[in-house]
């Protein structure tokens, strides 16, 4: 994520979302799958179309969610040393209203559903202020980590315990989060 700042406290937003290939692809016939799935539960439906991974309509409501006065400028497709993706922009009035989430959403899927991200109060907040001397000033406010149990806080345990992932479910994340990370810059 890169914010552009203007000097009145406008400006924009770029978001690059990449992801590789392989992985990609993977998602692709996974999707193709579910697809089938639901075709073959819906007698009579002959044309399936695939939906993109990255496309505009989910960029396009991505720009309520980042705040007031935010808006969907535009997207494009981008390819990058084996990785495919989205970059798309944003064009805020007021830098005070722009909410940047912390975490990444993951491209829609049809035939799944969504679960909720839990990332209520996982947001970027700004702060942008003139200061006497003529010079500006921007406070990013970073959420803190989740609230963490004291000893004297009694503790819920988990009624069944969590299965340990097999080798080869790690071995597929480790695939899945390879080269990820996320970063966030800002230009004035």
């Amino acid at each position: 994520t890169l914010i552009k700042l203007n000097t009145d406290g406008s400006g924009v937003v770029v978001q690059k979302t990449l992801m590789s290939t392989e992985m990609i692809a993977q998602l692709t016939a996974m999707m193709q799958g579910f697809a089938e799935q639901m075709a073959g539960k819906e007698a009579g439906q002959k044309d399936l179309k695939m939906p993109e991974l990255f496309n505009e309509k989910d960029a396009l409501a991505k720009a309520a969610k980042m705040g007031e006065g935010v808006r969907f400028v535009s997207s494009r497709k981008i390819t990058v040393e084996g990785m495919e993706g989205q970059e798309a922009t944003y064009a805020f009035r007021d830098i005070t209203k722009l909410r940047l989430n912390e975490k990444p959403e993951a491209p829609s899927m049809p035939g799944l559903q969504s679960t909720p991200s839990g990332n209520a109060g996982r947001e970027t907040t700004f702060r942008f202020s003139r200061l006497p001397n003529g010079h500006s000033q921007l406070v990013a406010g970073f959420s803190q980590s989740p609230h963490k149990k004291t000893s004297d806080e009694p503790r819920v345990e988990s009624r069944k315990a969590a299965k340990a992932p097999t080798a080869e479910q790690l071995e597929q994340a480790k695939k899945f989060f390879a080269g990820f990370r996320i970063g966030m810059a800002v230009e004035v």
